[in-house]
């Protein structure tokens, strides 16, 4: 959907400007996605802090971390496997030229990873690649 098919938004949008969004890096967006799903930003920040200290947020640390040491930075079992299988996803070349593929292709390549899911692909492709027309 276009802003052209929504008049709410385009009117919001003419009074406002437009939307500044700030570029991240997509691997360590994509795991601060993973890491925050249902639980305070708070924590979240807590454990990305124990997590930059204890294994180092790059592909091919988090893809051989042991997952006793991923639960050690406060990762549950499941966000622990979800981490490491991104970073294994990331270290194949899962996210190479992933700036440059349409939305849908973006957002296939990521649900393919056990753990991202179609709103948080949605969020990366408005936050990390900077797509604004993304309406999740």
């Amino acid at each position: 959907m276009s802003l052209a098919g929504c008049p709410i938004m385009a009117g919001l949008c003419e009074r406002h400007g437009p939307v500044r969004l700030t570029s991240q890096p997509a691997f360590e967006s994509l795991v601060d996605a993973i890491v925050s799903q249902q639980i305070s930003g708070r924590a979240a920040e807590a454990i990305l802090s124990r997590l930059r200290e204890r294994v180092s947020l790059q592909p091919v640390a988090l893809a051989n971390a042991d997952l006793r040491k991923l639960r050690g930075v406060g990762l549950s079992r499941a966000k622990a496997t979800y981490v490491r299988e991104f970073a294994r996803f990331a270290d194949r070349g899962g996210l190479d030229g992933i700036e440059t593929l349409p939305d849908d292709e973006v957002k296939q390549r990521l649900i393919s990873v056990k753990g991202i899911g179609a709103w948080t692909a949605e969020m990366f492709l408005i936050f990390s690649l900077n797509r604004p027309d993304v309406w999740p």
